[in-house]
Order: C-alpha cells, then structure tokens, then sequence
C-alpha cells in the first residue's frame, strides 16, 4: 500500500499527513526521493515499485493454446499502459520547478531551459494542467461537481506567452505547534 502511495505522490504531489509521509521516506527513502525528481531514471523505480505493490490482475480471457505467443500476461499489459502514462507526466517536476521561478515568460524560452522545442513542450504543457484538474464534488449525483485544481501552481496559455500564477497553502501551524510540544516533554 505504502509503495502505491509513494508511486501517486511522485505523479501528483499532495500534503500527507506528517506520520504517514515519514513511513514513505522511511521505506521508500531514496527510490521516492528519485521518483519526485522526475527524468529516465526514475522510471525503473515507477516499473520496480508497480510491479511489487499492484494487484495480481486475473486474464478476463481464456488463454489460446494453440497460439501461445498471442497469450498476454495481465501484468505486464497493466504494467505497459502504467508505464505509458508515466512517461507522459515524467517531465513534470522539471517543468514545475522552471514554472515557479517566473510568473510571465515566452514559450520558446521555457523550451530551451526543459531542452524540448516548443510544439513538444505545448504538450507536456497541456498534459501537466489536464492531469492537475480534478472533480470535486459538491452536491447530486456522484458525477457531478466543479473541477479544481489539485496543484500549488496554475498556467494559462496566451499565444506564445505562458502566464503562471501560484497559490501558496499555508502551513498547518497548529499542527506543527503540537507536535513540537510533544518534542519538548
């Protein structure tokens, strides 16, 4: 559980509580560390971490045995299509820390820094704010709601200008302030 844990916050960072966030830096210390950073390397860790925390998926299909090779093994096809969406956000981090420095740049410029071109990084992008919005429901049925961001850090496109705006969350003081009093006796 812990390792799913670690794999969705890599992918989508959130506020964890303080003791369930210490259990994930201790048992996944660097691997999660690695795996927030973003880039190649880490995708090895996503695959390792996948495949020793994720259900063991069941064939909904009887297998073929006359043709063995058309057989596919359900882990490895979840496995592939997991991969491939963290392919899609794995530039992420790189792209979010470059986006904090500046609250208005070109998109050219931006390009040079994350070393894409600009149409690649139009994608990524569009891909980073689609996968930052959720549905948050209020009241109805299940499906509705108003969607909302899930990040610290919004964007919008404006021919080759990205605006960029950051909402700050404010520190749990009251929080922090017990837990230093249990520190000090």
């Amino acid at each position: 559980m812990y390792a799913l844990m670690a794999i969705c916050v890599a992918l989508c960072p959130v506020r964890l509580d303080d003791t369930i966030h210490a259990t994930l830096r201790e048992k996944y210390g660097d691997q999660f560390t690695r795996m927030q950073r973003g880039g190649p390397e880490s995708l090895p860790i996503f695959e390792e971490l996948f495949l020793s925390a994720c259900p063991k998926f069941i064939s909904p299909i009887p297998p073929d045995f006359d043709n063995p090779e058309n057989n596919v093994d359900p882990s490895q096809h979840h496995l592939k299509v997991f991969m491939n969406d963290v392919k899609n956000t794995i530039s992420t981090p790189v792209l979010k820390s470059y986006l904090k420095l500046y609250t208005t740049m070109d998109i050219n410029k931006l390009a040079k820094f994350v070393e894409t071109d600009a149409e690649t990084l139009r994608k990524q992008l569009v891909v980073y704010k689609q996968k930052n919005r959720q549905l948050r429901w209020t009241e109805g049925s299940l499906l509705e709601g108003e969607m909302t961001h899930t990040s610290d850090l919004d964007f919008a496109l404006q021919g080759d200008i990205v605006h960029v705006s950051e909402a700050k969350v404010g520190r749990r003081l009251v929080d922090w302030y017990l837990r230093n009093l249990q520190r000090a006796y």
